[in-house]
C-alpha cells in the first residue's frame, strides 16, 4: 500500500510506502483514493460539528465530543476502505492532518504523543463512556508508557468505567497509571497474555485504592511508592503467574510502606 503524506509545492501529492522506492501506479491511485476519502469526509465532519455546537474554541477545556467525532471519521475510514493496512498507521496519520479541520488539530508532543492517533483510539469506547473524561485526563492517561501502545488496556479500561465509579475520580485514576507504570516498567505487555495483563491491571487499581484509603499521598510517598514496587518486582511476577491475587498483591505492597 501507498500513502499520501504531504504535497509538494505544485500541490501535487507526495506518497510513502513501508516498501520505500518504487510505488507502482496502482498504489499510487490507492493512495489518492483514499486521500480523497479523507479530504471529503472531513470536510463533512466539520458541517456536523457546527450543526452540532460542538467545534472546539480556543481555551476550551473539554473538546471530548469533537474529537470522538473526529477519531470515529478515521475510524471508519481506516477500517472499512481496504485502502490502509496496520503497519501503515504512522503515515495515515500524516495523510489525514491534511486535510483535519485545524479547529481539531493540536500540537503532537512527541513520536508515540500524537493527537490524530489519540483522537482515533479514543473512538474506539462508546460515545457515552468517552464523555465521562475531560481531554486533559484522556490525554494523561494515553500518554503512560505502560498504556500508550498497549491497545488492550482500553478493553479493561472501558469496562472498568462502566461498573466502578471511584475509577472515574481524576485523582484515583492518575494514581491507578502511576502504580501501573511502575508495576509494568520493565516488561514488554506484548509478551503477556490477555489474563496476565489484566491481572496486572486489577493488581494497579487494587492497589491504588489500598493506599489511597490508608495513606496521605504525597509526591515524596508517590517516589516511595515507585520506589518499593520495583524494588519487589517478584511480586509482580506472582501476579502474572496467578501465584498471588491482585487484591493479595495490594496487601503485600501496602503492608511494606
Amino acid at each position: 500500500m501507498a500513502v499520501v503524506v504531504r504535497y509538494d509545492e505544485r500541490g501535487n501529492p507526495i506518497t510513502r510506502s513501508l516498501s520505500g522506492i518504487g510505488i507502482s501506479e496502482a498504489e499510487k491511485e490507492k493512495a489518492y483514493e483514499l486521500d480523497n476519502i479523507l479530504r471529503e469526509k472531513l470536510k463533512g465532519l466539520t458541517k456536523k460539528l457546527i450543526s452540532l455546537g460542538i467545534v472546539p474554541k480556543k481555551g476550551s477545556k473539554n473538546k471530548v465530543e469533537a474529537y470522538w467525532e473526529l477519531g470515529s471519521v478515521l475510524r471508519e475510514i481506516f477500517f472499512e476502505s481496504e485502502l490502509i493496512i496496520p503497519a501503515e498507521k504512522s503515515f495515515y496519520w500524516l495523510n489525514a492532518k491534511l486535510h483535519t479541520p485545524k479547529e481539531l488539530l493540536t500540537k503532537d508532543r512527541g513520536p508515540h504523543r500524537i493527537h490524530i492517533a489519540y483522537c482515533f483510539r479514543l473512538a474506539g469506547y462508546p460515545k457515552k463512556i468517552a464523555l465521562k473524561r475531560k481531554w486533559s485526563e484522556w490525554v494523561y492517561l494515553f500518554d503512560r508508557k505502560s498504556i500508550n501502545k498497549e491497545p488492550r488496556f482500553d478493553r479493561w479500561d472501558r469496562t472498568k468505567m462502566e461498573v466502578e465509579s471511584a475509577y472515574l475520580n481524576r485523582k484515583n485514576l492518575r494514581f491507578f497509571s502511576q502504580c501501573l507504570n511502575s508495576m509494568l516498567k520493565d516488561i514488554e505487555t506484548k509478551d503477556l497474555s490477555d489474563d496476565e495483563l489484566v491481572r496486572c491491571y486489577d493488581g494497579a487499581w487494587s492497589l491504588s485504592i489500598k493506599l489511597l484509603q490508608n495513606f496521605h499521598i504525597t509526591t515524596k510517598f508517590k517516589s516511595t511508592i515507585t520506589r518499593k514496587i520495583i524494588e519487589k518486582q517478584k511480586y509482580v511476577g506472582e501476579i502474572i503467574e496467578s501465584s498471588i491475587t491482585p487484591d493479595q498483591f495490594a496487601d503485600i505492597m501496602t503492608n511494606e510502606m
